[in-house]
């Protein structure tokens, strides 16, 4: 197919059921297009612990100009985030005459400091499908596809055959595939690995160095207004330091400010 379109599909019925039971339905928001919105609680596959500084003291510049320590009922410590993961894996057992496949390797968490994956606790959720020929192949393939590094000698991405047809048009390509299969799942927790340096660290909410100047020479003060600046500004301080205070973005302050954050603890953690 070298002229591919988009044609969308209006009035359908969309929803995703989730293995419990649980569905969200979709809804029409323009012609062909479906959305809903899907809580933290509903989809969650890669999920971990983050911490904020607890010795700091946070201050902002309030819609008046004015800085003034933060209250406690704004400041967030500890959060969940909970990403989704893209990757495929794919493996064919057919040369197996019998027993398992173990200590396959499957994403790879890097011990950041800034991040924190690893810091406190970290989990994962794995699904595994048995799939048929015709489908291992659809995915096998797709994996090639879509995680390839973009090098110069990346192979050119090829049309994959689907099984999916229009009735009413034989020769209209129709992407996607569709098959049902026999799934088992399995969630794995990482607290402090072995073999990790954990120790405290640093982190990028902690002042570096002298804040830039306000004006032409003075610096950010608790107390001071700052008629000319956006609100509302954020800053923090070490607790036991005198240093002047330091413009952070308010997710030093609230951590349910990252993506895909919130300071409610997923049901099974």
């Amino acid at each position: 197919m070298t002229d591919p379109s988009f044609d969308p599909v209006s009035g359908s019925l969309v929803e995703v059921i989730r293995e419990d039971g649980e569905f969200r339905e979709f809804l029409e928001f323009s012609p062909g297009y479906y959305k809903a919105e899907l809580d933290e609680t509903f989809l969650q596959t890669g999920t971990y612990e983050y911490h904020n500084s607890t010795d700091l003291d946070y201050y902002f510049l309030d819609l008046d100009h004015w800085v003034n320590p933060v209250p406690d009922t704004s400041i967030y410590h500890i959060c969940y985030i909970t990403n989704k993961l893209f990757q495929i894996h794919s493996m064919s057992l057919g040369s197996l005459d019998f027993g398992h496949y173990i200590k396959k390797p499957f994403s790879f968490v890097p011990n950041n400091e800034q991040v924190q994956k690893l810091h406190h606790k970290y989990s994962l959720l794995v699904r595994q499908y048995s799939l048929g020929e015709e489908a291992f192949t659809y995915w096998n393939e797709l994996k090639k596809h879509s995680q390839e590094q973009g090098s110069l000698f990346d192979r050119q991405p090829a049309l994959l055959n689907s099984n999916i047809h229009n009735v009413n048009d034989e020769d209209e390509y129709v992407l996607g595939f569709f098959s049902m299969a026999g799934m088992v799942e399995k969630r794995a927790f990482a607290i402090k690995p072995e073999g990790l340096d954990l120790s405290p660290f640093l982190n990028h909410c902690y002042p570096r160095e002298l804040p830039p100047e306000s004006d032409g020479n003075t610096l950010w003060r608790v107390g001071g207004y700052y008629p000319y600046h956006q609100t509302p500004m954020y800053f923090t301080r070490p607790r036991w330091s005198d240093l002047p205070i330091w413009k952070v973005n308010k997710a030093c302050v609230d951590c349910r400010e990252y993506k895909n954050s919130t300071d409610i603890p997923p049901d099974f953690w």
